[in-house]
């Protein structure tokens, strides 16, 4: 069954765990809340009464949580749909949109308990960036803060939470149509963008400020960057083992 389908014809959402959906309904909220905030980013004029799309966003990551390819519900991905709701403005076109990214293009592996792929990506990306930047890397292990502390959540929210807005959206776009390592070179450039405020910041300036500086970055200096980093051979997500 192609995905365009399968929101139409989904189980009913009532076999949903307990447990997935009172996470749900916890998330959804939050996530409307960082939109609102960060809405001069967005461009976008949001409603006093939120409530549609918090019913909407629920139900689409509820429907999602039934599918064949789904590892169940995981935080990141509330931002991700939100995002697709938010641009397309009815729900199966959100879900569709999320179910392709997450799915052909193999972003669930990043979502699953069961798979070490979020930590083998994060290793991957400390290893690129030892190489591309080692005065940033070298300076961001002497003050004990590393990619730990800010790639979570750039790679389990395409970067939506860190830097909303055009970026984020240039990112999800890109991986759309197929740059499988496009996160990792976007990471690389912000790191490159905000170079200066990193080496003259001191382990507590770092914990403080650091998300403060990624919103400020330029996205089409940033995107430029990226797109100029040598792509390696990343292998394909979909290829990364599940742990027993």
């Amino acid at each position: 069954m192609c995905i365009r389908d399968r929101y139409d014809t989904s189980i009913s959402r009532a076999s949903i765990a307990t447990r997935t959906r009172d996470q749900i309904i916890r998330d959804v909220p939050r996530t409307f809340s960082l939109y609102i905030e960060h809405h001069r980013y967005l461009r976008l004029h949001f409603p006093s009464d939120m409530t549609p799309y918090c019913e909407a966003l629920q139900e689409v990551l509820e429907v999602a949580c039934h599918q064949d390819y789904s590892c169940g519900y995981c935080q990141g991905m509330n931002f991700l749909a939100a995002t697709f709701l938010l641009s397309e403005g009815n729900k199966r076109s959100a879900f569709i949109l999320f179910s392709y990214l997450v799915k052909q293009c193999h972003l669930e592996i990043l979502y699953n308990p069961k798979c070490s792929s979020l930590l083998e990506y994060m290793e991957y990306f400390e290893r690129r960036l030892e190489q591309h930047n080692p005065a940033v890397y070298n300076h961001l292990l002497q003050h004990e803060f590393p990619p730990l502390c800010y790639t979570v959540e750039w790679f389990t929210t395409c970067f939506l939470v860190s830097s909303p807005g055009e970026l984020s959206a240039c990112v999800i776009d890109l991986i759309l149509v197929g740059f499988n390592d496009m996160m990792i070179r976007v990471g690389l450039a912000l790191m490159d963008n905000i170079q200066s405020f990193i080496l003259q910041s001191t382990a507590e300036k770092l914990q403080l400020n650091f998300k403060k500086m990624l919103l400020l970055a330029n996205c089409v200096e940033v995107m430029s960057l990226a797109l100029m980093i040598p792509s390696e051979d990343l292998e394909d997500l979909s290829r990364l083992e599940v742990s027993a």
